[in-house]
């Protein structure tokens, strides 16, 4: 490249109401486009590069300030691009509760500024983005005064001086004056005379016997520099006051959230704690009726354990008795026959009286088994029914403390969301 240094190229990030614009300013650029399009905001843009005045570029009063209309995010970005003889460098223009540079050694590269779903980045992920790569960015710019000595070659830091667009001295300020004359279209920039006599007295190295110019410059310095603390201390209190009518919005808010959730909360336990009772109460009486059961089964079992032994004792006597007739009989069949015949019919009276025996304690013993398959049925039933009403208690229980939690997860979710607003 030719060895000199140009504006090619401004980038507006979240300026205005541009989210996104890359304009080359190669040679002759002409602006073409309806109202409201940006063409004067982008002119007024282009200005500010070479002016550093937010208050010399022809805005209203009744308007929005300059930084008030092009910085509204905390990631609107200005950025010009300067094409020097060796490689281009950056100026980066940003809002850090007032107006701010920063100087990149490299040309312009959206990556540096975007992320993969094409959103701005904030100023700290910028600069981890730029020193990860290895490129220079320099520390926070923090006066238009001193940019415009960085600028126009008047820097004494040796990692600033190489970011200018020539070689000037202190007389600098005709050149800017003069830019912001034919941006704003003055009566001076009609004499282009004029125009060529400021840059030329600016860039003359001849000692001037007049220093009411010096004297000019540190009052504009001041000048500057007061009014930026002046629109810092009133957007801070500004500021201020908002964040305070939002946090107590935002408590007043929370309270009657907190109110309302603690009438819900209430009246869940309220119900919950009657659920319980009539609960406990229906487990109670079934546990009675369980222990009336239980005493009556062991009655019956009893008095059927009795009756069993009463029946297996008649049956010994039967067996005994068949036995003392079977002898009998033999003894008889001995003896005499007629008497065995008589013993014999004695025998199958008595066998008929055992088989009667027999049947009914097998009826019995039938009985006793069926009484205790229903029984034991009604006892399984029974500790069903109990493990289900414990069960059903537990569910209960959980369900109250599980609708508590999400009460209280979801009054600090909207604590901690409000709070981060």
């Amino acid at each position: 490249m030719e060895n000199c240094r140009i504006l090619n190229r401004i980038v507006e990030i979240n300026i205005a109401n541009v989210k996104y614009a890359d304009i080359e300013l190669c040679g002759n650029t002409c602006f073409v486009g309806t109202n409201n399009y940006g063409k004067t905001s982008l002119q007024r843009a282009i200005l500010f590069f070479y002016s550093a005045n937010s208050r010399g570029l022809g805005i209203a009063q009744s308007q929005k300030s300059f930084e008030e209309h092009y910085f509204r995010y905390e990631n609107s970005f200005l950025i010009y691009e300067i094409a020097t003889e060796d490689k281009p460098f950056c100026v980066l223009v940003y809002r850090h509760n007032k107006l701010v540079y920063r100087f990149l050694d490299a040309p312009y590269n959206p990556d540096f500024f975007l992320n993969a779903n094409d959103e701005a980045l904030k100023i700290k992920e910028v600069i981890a983005n730029v020193e990860k790569r290895g490129i220079y960015i320099s520390n926070q710019i923090d006066t238009f005064e001193r940019y415009r000595n960085i600028i126009y070659g008047t820097e004494t830091d040796k990692q600033l001086s190489k970011f200018h667009l020539l070689k000037g001295n202190e007389k600098y300020q005709n050149i800017p004056k003069s830019i912001t004359n034919v941006f704003l279209s003055s009566k001076n920039s009609i004499d282009s005379r004029f125009i060529k006599d400021f840059i030329a007295n600016s860039l003359t190295t001849e000692n001037s016997s007049i220093k009411l110019e010096q004297v000019e410059r540190q009052l504009r310095q001041f000048n500057e520099k007061y009014m930026d603390i002046e629109t810092f201390l009133k957007k801070e209190s500004q500021q201020l006051v908002e964040l305070i009518d939002k946090k107590y919005d935002q408590v007043h808010m929370l309270k009657g959230s907190q109110m309302e959730l603690a009438d819900k909360l209430g009246s869940s336990l309220r119900f919950a704690e009657t659920q319980n009772e009539s609960i406990r109460e229906a487990a109670k009486q079934k546990e009675e009726e369980l222990e009336k059961l239980i005493e009556s089964h062991e009655e019956q079992k009893t008095n059927i354990e009795e009756k069993q032994k009463e029946i297996r004792e008649e049956i010994g006597y039967y067996d005994r008795t068949i036995r003392e007739a079977n002898k009998k009989l033999k003894e008889y069949k001995e003896k005499n026959i007629e008497q065995a015949v008589e013993k014999n019919a004695e025998r199958e009276k008595l066998q008929v009286e055992l088989n009667i025996a027999r049947r009914e304690y097998e009826s019995l013993t039938s009985n006793v088994s069926s009484i205790e398959l229903k029984y034991s049925s009604l006892i399984e039933q029974l500790r069903n029914d109990k493990a289900a009403y414990i069960n059903k208690i537990n569910t209960k229980t959980s369900e109250v403390f599980n609708h508590y939690n999400e009460l209280q997860l979801l009054q600090k979710n909207e604590y901690n969301k409000k709070d981060g607003e």
